[in-house]
């Protein structure tokens, strides 16, 4: 996977960005949302990772900014700050991190949810029920 990274904490953004690449990815990391959309606008992306709360833009916004092709998965600390989004809550394993991107991937180009609050649901257990 071509992995962008967004996160204003810089030893989070450098753990990350080691263990993804440790795994075999291409990761593009960054604390400047410019930057960010950039790298999607390109299309040198196939997701994105970013964090929720950053003093420059709310990771929400920034995904509002994203090329629309490249599906986000939010890291936070407080992932009810998502409430149906897709998210991975901190602290979290390199494996759960993975696992959360690929899923948003899968999604992106399989349409399996009916829409993204079962996705998030799936993924971070927030929103609503999928089994009903």
């Amino acid at each position: 996977m071509r992995i962008l990274v967004v996160d204003d904490d810089a030893i989070v953004l450098r753990a990350v960005t080691r263990l993804l690449k440790g795994r075999g990815h291409e990761v593009i990391a960054t604390a400047v949302a410019a930057v960010a959309i950039l790298a999607t606008e390109d299309r040198r992306v196939d997701v994105a990772l970013l964090d929720v709360d950053m003093p420059e833009v709310m990771g929400p916004e920034l995904a509002g900014m994203l090329h629309p092709s490249v599906p986000v998965v939010f890291h936070t600390g407080a992932p009810h700050a998502v409430r149906g989004e897709p998210c991975v809550a901190k602290p979290s394993s390199i494996e759960e991190i993975e696992a959360a991107l690929q899923v948003a991937l899968d999604q992106a180009e399989f349409d399996i949810y009916g829409d993204r609050s079962e996705y998030a649901a799936a993924i971070c257990g927030v929103g609503p029920d999928p089994k009903g």
